[in-house]
């Protein structure tokens, strides 16, 4: 069999065990013996075979296993990373599983360790996750392979994270950077995510300076992506952070190019889906009232902001949802406080007047109602309404 694959094996399983190659040898051969039999240097002798196979605990017909075995394991691996790929981290974990006990050169068992522990982490099995983990820092430690070791840190980082234990998360990150920068392979695709992950932390720790040099790191390994999604999510963790600095002038403008980049991709329309993007989780889980709590919540710091047209916009919010609800006198009461905020030309004005119709035909003005909802009509035809025809009339209500 090729001397590589049977080294690769003798290895795995001797690290398995935690044994030193001084002591796999030991009343078999030489220290020197086993480390060129690893690298696949030398071909040992049947006697040392059978010596190197029962310190390891296994038959010898398992040790000199042919490459159909390696190829059995080498396909099963790939199918465990496609299932990774497709999210179906339970099928990928029972595979994975399977193949920690067949060692397979070809399928490195620390490779294997740290996609389990990522599946693990996904079915929030945490403690399952952890302990590979640790298994693999103690065996990359030995094998000095600093990829791995940035791997590995990056999956106990966000273990760490999901607990919001940040500090903790923030060291194995940190670790995990300088690991991938000692590399002999500077692998982008493992930086940046990495460093993305690492000024997040820093915003949860409220080291928002620390949070601004990542993600301007982040920006300048980016200068050549064509991922326009990863370009604005980068741009809002900027804003974010910039705004925490109390520098509002540079929240607004990577907020702006944030917006400008969804709105070519149409993934974004308005930035009012921003806002409501909790809220409308909670929708879809049937649970309206806790999201009229959290509208409610963010009208406070819009009002501060004194941006008349986003407060509209979440009073309208908060009709629609007392509308689900049947509760047509709230319904009124904030459907005057959006017409007072709108300006007189905005688009969604024609949706305020058709809640704000059926809410007053609710409350028995008919005549209002049939007032409101020309309106609406007309704005619908128009594509905007200019609020004149009901001014004077709302002034009277009291509005």
């Amino acid at each position: 069999m090729n001397p590589n694959i049977l080294g690769q094996r003798i290895k795995e399983l001797r690290m398995k065990k935690g044994l030193k190659q001084q002591e796999l040898s030991e009343g078999i051969c030489t220290p020197s013996m086993i480390s060129q039999v690893e690298s696949g240097r030398a071909r040992p002798s049947h006697d040392v075979l059978v010596g190197i196979a029962e310190r390891l605990d296994v038959s010898l017909e398992f040790l000199l296993a042919d490459a159909n075995l390696n190829m059995k394991v080498s396909s099963k691996y790939k199918m465990a990373r496609g299932f990774i790929a497709s999210r179906l981290y339970r099928t990928a974990a029972e595979l994975l599983e399977e193949i920690l006990l067949e060692p397979d050169a070809r399928t490195p068992a620390v490779e294997v360790k740290i996609d389990l522990a990522e599946c693990f982490l996904h079915e929030q099995a945490y403690d399952q996750a952890y302990s590979l983990l640790h298994e693999v820092l103690e065996e990359v430690t030995l094998t000095k392979d600093k990829y791995q070791l940035a791997r590995a840190l990056k999956l106990l980082g966000e273990i760490e994270f999901e607990l919001q234990r940040y500090a903790f998360a923030l060291r194995h990150w940190k670790r995990a950077v300088d690991a991938v920068e000692k590399s002999n392979v500077r692998n982008r695709v493992l930086l940046i995510p990495l460093l993305v992950k690492l000024g997040i932390c820093y915003q949860a720790l409220h080291l928002d300076e620390e949070a601004i040099s990542c993600f301007q790191r982040v920006a300048r390994l980016n200068d050549k992506t064509t991922d326009l999604n990863s370009i604005a999510d980068l741009y809002m963790y900027l804003s974010a952070a910039y705004q925490s600095t109390g520098d509002h002038w540079k929240a607004g403008s990577y907020a702006e190019r944030a917006t400008g980049i969804r709105e070519g991709l149409g993934v974004l329309a308005l930035g009012e889906d921003i806002r409501s993007m909790y809220a409308t989780y909670l929708d879809e889980e049937n649970e309206i009232e806790k999201e009229i709590d959290a509208v409610r919540s963010s009208l406070s710091s819009l009002e501060a902001e004194e941006n008349p047209s986003e407060v509209g916009s979440v009073y309208l919010r908060l009709a629609k949802l007392y509308e689900k609800l049947d509760q047509y006198e709230s319904a009124l009461e904030v459907c005057k406080h959006a017409h007072l905020s709108f300006p007189s030309l905005h688009p969604d004005r024609t949706e305020l007047y058709r809640v704000w119709a059926w809410a007053a035909f609710q409350n028995g003005d008919w005549d209002r109602a049939a007032e409101l909802e020309a309106n609406s009509k007309e704005g619908e035809v128009r594509g905007v309404d200019d609020g004149t025809s009901t001014t004077s009339r709302d002034i009277e209500m009291g509005q």
